[in-house]
């Protein structure tokens, strides 16, 4: 199978009296010999009086016009070898026999001779044998049976729904420079083992979508190597890695251009600690699903969202049962967000903080189960911490807690006291306490 390969031999004169330069482009084909390569430039500089070109057998010898031997070469056949950068080094080898190298060679006259290589290829290969993904850049693509090349955009990756069990980024992948690696590893459950991460520069990615979804073996993975600074979508990232304990280098994502984090972590049920306090969502739009059924988090701090441009943040933190504290102070939302079961059977959670605008437009099952057990019995309830200046719809159920939409709370301004209207003596148990002393009399 032939195989194209573009020589450029740049030969820049420098002559008395003046200077010219020269540039000597050549198409190399399988079976070519040394000899045909450089025949164009190299007859030109015999012509100019430049050099003389002796062959013996399989041996050239170039010499200057004064006889000073610059450098023999063997005129085998060689212009089958792989056009790797190793083979590139040995094909220079082949050319010169002396210390010399010819991209250093001096001719009198000429001031350098370059050889340049075509630019190599970044793409995976599947091995079906050890069922591995290596991802490489090189020019040897052709010489594999299951070889893709990288994807763009939201293009699906063409290795997508192979068994893959092991991935690999070769060292050459360091020099790549991918766009987009929407859904590379989705879907990938047999996926245990990723080596070579810090080989993928992810400068140039948009994308990152899908990219370990469903990733559900895989239980540590690092992240420490990746630049987001262009990266606009987070969607389902790590969506349904199941098994996942650790993510090392989340804090060194860089979200400020991310548009779209809904499903980010999605069923990361095994994760225990999630650090996205330094996440820079100003340009957020989508939050919905963001930690749904991350159960193991204790823990969880949010309370540097900005949430200025985000329209839906619908189940966002639905069945984090393991979370007591959440502080959504910060939270700005207008009623054309969506906020449907944004705190769904958060059953362990024992403090929220929420802002004004969420007391307001929080609907009817966003809190549903928060302060009950399984089977829907109040357990421990909530202390709920908002502004005194806004009144959620509490209905009372006992003296000890209440019931907002759902979800059992203690408010932390509640207390008891009583008002004197006239002769009437009336006793209450509400948040009005500190609003009603300014205009009435009340007794604590």
């Amino acid at each position: 199978m032939k195989s194209r390969i573009l020589f450029i031999i740049a030969l820049l004169v420098t002559a008395l009296g003046g200077a010219k330069a020269q540039t000597y482009p050549v198409n190399i084909t399988q079976g070519c010999t040394l000899n045909t390569m450089y025949a164009n430039a190299l007859s030109v500089l015999k012509m100019e009086g430049v050099i003389t070109i002796n062959t013996s057998g399989s041996t050239t010898t170039i010499k200057t016009s004064s006889g000073t031997t610059l450098f023999t070469y063997n005129s085998q056949n060689v212009c089958s070898l792989p056009a790797t950068t190793s083979s590139a080094n040995n094909l220079t080898r082949h050319i010169i026999n002396t210390p010399s190298n010819i991209l250093q060679a001096l001719l009198p006259g000429y001031t350098d001779i370059a050889l340049k290589f075509p630019d190599p290829e970044a793409y995976a290969v599947y091995t079906s044998s050890n069922t591995t993904l290596t991802f490489r850049r090189d020019h040897e693509r052709s010489s594999y049976a299951s070889a893709y090349l990288l994807n763009t955009g939201t293009n699906t990756p063409g290795w997508s729904g192979k068994n893959v069990t092991k991935v690999i980024f070769d060292s050459s992948f360091a020099n790549a420079r991918p766009t987009s690696c929407y859904k590379w590893f989705d879907g990938m459950s047999s996926l245990t083992t990723i080596t070579g991460i810090a080989n993928l520069n992810t400068s140039s990615v948009t994308n990152m979508s899908y990219m370990f979804r469903n990733c559900s073996s895989l239980t540590t993975l690092t992240v420490s190597n990746f630049n987001t600074g262009k990266v606009t979508s987070m969607a389902a990232m790590f969506d349904g890695m199941s098994s996942l304990t650790t993510i090392t280098g989340i804090t060194n994502l860089n979200t400020r251009s991310v548009t779209n984090m809904s499903y980010m972590f999605r069923n990361c049920s095994s994760l225990t600690t999630l650090t996205v306090s330094n996440f820079n969502t100003g340009n957020v739009t989508s939050m919905d699903y963001m930690f749904q059924f991350c159960s193991s988090l204790t823990a969880l701090d949010v309370s540097n969202f900005n949430t200025g441009k985000v329209t839906s943040i619908a189940a966002m933190f639905y069945g984090c049962s393991g979370i007591t504290s959440l502080n959504l102070s910060n939270f700005s939302v207008t009623s054309s967000v969506n906020t449907g079961m944004m705190l769904r059977n958060m059953r362990g959670l024992r403090s929220l903080t929420i802002s004004s605008s969420l007391v307001s437009y929080m609907n009817g099952d966003g809190c549903q189960n928060i302060g009950t057990d399984v089977n829907g019995n109040v357990a421990t309830p909530c202390t709920l911490i908002y502004p005194t200046t806004s009144h959620p719809s509490f209905t009372t159920v006992t003296p000890d807690y209440v019931k907002w939409n759902y979800g059992y709370f203690v408010s932390k301004n509640m207390k008891p006291y009583a008002h004197l209207n006239g002769t009437a003596l009336t006793f209450y148990y509400d948040d009005y306490y500190n609003e009603k002393q300014a205009t009435q009399t009340v007794y604590g």
